[in-house]
């Protein structure tokens, strides 16, 4: 008789950015990973406006392989989960504006408390 093998916990299915956002707001929970998500985003930024000031749009989509390179190795290296099994990668790069954005204006705290107690993220 084999033995049931355990099975990995299916990613949940969102209908509306807030959902998803409420549930990737638990993501990242190391400030190591959290601190290389704003790295991240910093150079993904940075990168735009130098590739706007030079004329170089190479210059900006090297910006974002960098960005997501660290963004990934933050998700797998540094939180031990597998960044590679995001499906939606548009709403997860807007979170992490998100994020930041919530982070520069002092709201991220609340922001993490309200969305603890949201938990259909389907609706």
């Amino acid at each position: 008789m084999e033995t049931p093998q355990p099975q990995a916990e299916a990613e949940p299915q969102f209908k509306r950015y807030i959902h998803f956002f409420d549930h990737y707001l638990s993501h990242p929970r190391q400030p190591l990973s959290r601190l290389m998500h704003y790295a991240a985003i910093a150079i993904s930024v940075a990168t735009l406006l130098v590739a706007i000031w030079d004329g170089n749009p190479l210059l900006f989509l090297a910006g974002l392989i960098v960005s997501y390179a660290l963004a990934w190795i933050a998700h797998t290296v540094v939180e031990k989960h597998d960044g590679s099994k995001l499906i939606y990668p548009l709403w997860a790069l807007i979170a992490d504006f998100h994020i930041v954005l919530l982070t520069m204006i002092g709201q991220i705290d609340v922001r993490r408390r309200v969305a603890r107690h949201d938990h259909d993220y389907r609706a």
